[in-house]
């Protein structure tokens, strides 16, 4: 490439990587005034990058980084199919859910997609073509340049979490705890605005994103053990990297206190888990540096003075608030069989068949894995088959990879907290586990090396 057109591929990368870590700061970013412009933004930077490197190519770049995957194509085809209008007979033999949101009870339109709602697909279409192009931009660079810049977001990554882990606190020893940075009141928050806390709208988002936090913390102290900076107090204290291994433990402190203040369940589970991930290999094979770890953990819990986390914890009543709506929603299954009832049009789609709690209105299913399955049907089922094929393959590659382990740390706090709330219909949230798949998708290719050019 040109000297000026890398100086726009790192423009690019730069502004991209900026806005990552600057999302979670507005409200994670998931106001409408917030996430479009932004994902408009990332569609732009990932285009801007795909010109530039097809205009003015470097040779042996990218490495191993494959702007239009198998996965993100089939992805789009299928938004693109569902979004298609069809005759009212097609609807009826494919889809009857579709059939009965568009042509019942009036049948005056010819044609309606598949999606019970248009509108909400074609939201969830711009935002997954914005991730798109969020990572085209960061990652579309050769090796090394990949790995520096996903080493310095979860740089940032630990930062930002530590900061946020501040305000939360602060924020919720203040005059008005539950305003948003203590000073915007929320409109609408009625009888939900105790689960603000922090710069969210809702703990469990806030937790979600602490969790991720945190295990990439947890990851990136495991890699200074592995190094030997924590061999003895002498090692830590003269250790080259001494103020960053300071910083991520005091990162992963506040973390840990933060996400206990905030009182929610998922978010400590999943932060519990990405721990695991992070550190808990390093852990296994030190006995006694697992057992000082275990008593800071604990001090630093309950000398926070966070009980009122585990007393919430210990008020679970799973089967109203989960179980029982998720039987209840897998009926719309039966309705929306072979392409679901429309990625992004799950609220709308669910109301009308909704037997149990009617008083309450549930935009999203709190379980990303039936959600997924409620909009996306067979073909997601078959997509998600794919993906684990896929991952099944890595697996041996991205175990015995340093580089990738806080991106499965943080996939795995994720993928955790997944199971009982909405993490990527946060933006923020879901920008961060987009680059952490991205990271783990460039480790898992790296032994295949450059595509051989013709």
């Amino acid at each position: 490439m040109t000297p000026p057109a890398e100086r726009v591929a790192e423009l690019s990368a730069g502004l991209a990587m900026a806005s990552v870590l600057l999302a979670p700061f507005a409200f994670g970013a998931s106001t409408l005034g917030v996430w479009v412009p932004l994902s408009v933004f990332w569609i732009v930077l990932g285009l801007l990058t795909t010109a530039t490197r097809a205009w003015y190519p470097a040779p042996g770049s990218p490495d191993g980084f494959d702007p239009a995957p198998k996965l993100m194509i089939a992805l789009h085809a299928l938004f693109a199919i569902q979004s298609v209008a069809l005759p009212q007979a097609v609807l009826r033999a494919i889809s009857p859910g579709s059939f009965a949101a568009h042509f019942l009870p009036s049948g005056d339109a010819l044609l309606a997609p598949l999606t019970a709602s248009p509108t909400g697909t074609a939201q969830a279409w711009l935002f997954v073509g914005a991730l798109h192009g969020l990572a085209v931009a960061i990652f579309s660079a050769p090796r090394p340049v990949q790995l520096r810049r996903l080493n310095a977001l979860f740089a940032g990554m630990a930062a930002v979490s530590g900061i946020l882990a501040i305000e939360g606190l602060v924020q919720s020893a203040s005059a008005h705890p539950h305003r948003l940075y203590g000073i915007f009141e929320v409109p609408g928050a009625a009888d939900h605005e105790r689960g603000i806390f922090g710069p969210y709208y809702n703990r469990d988002h806030y937790s979600n994103l602490m969790a991720m936090g945190g295990a990439v913390a947890a990851a990136l102290i495991g890699r200074a053990v592995r190094a030997g900076s924590f061999r003895s107090v002498t090692a830590f204290a003269r250790s080259p990297q001494f103020a960053a291994n300071l910083a991520l433990l005091g990162a992963l402190s506040l973390i840990v206190v933060a996400s206990a203040a905030a009182g929610s369940r998922g978010g400590l589970i999943a932060l519990a888990v990405g721990l695991l991930f992070g550190l808990g290999p390093e852990l296994l094979a030190r006995p006694r540096l697992a057992l000082v770890s275990l008593a800071l953990a604990l001090l630093i819990l309950f000398g926070a003075s966070v009980p009122s986390t585990f007393l919430r914890m210990a008020d679970v009543d799973f089967e109203t608030s989960r179980l029982m709506v998720w039987r209840d929603m897998l009926r719309v299954v039966t309705f929306f069989p072979v392409f679901g009832c429309g990625l992004g049009a799950f609220a709308v789609a669910y109301w009308p068949y909704q037997r149990v709690v009617r008083f309450e209105y549930w935009p999203h299913a709190h379980n990303e894995y039936l959600q997924w399955l409620l909009e996306t049907g067979l073909a997601g089922v078959v997509l998600a088959l794919y993906f684990l094929r896929r991952v099944w393959i890595a697996a041996p590659q991205l175990a015995r990879s340093l580089e990738t382990r806080p991106a499965l740390a943080g996939l795995a706090a994720m993928l955790t907290h997944a199971v009982v709330d909405l993490v990527l219909r946060v933006p923020a949230n879901a920008a961060w586990a987009a680059v952490f798949l991205t990271g783990a998708a460039l480790v898992a290719t790296e032994s295949r090396g450059p595509s051989p050019r013709h």
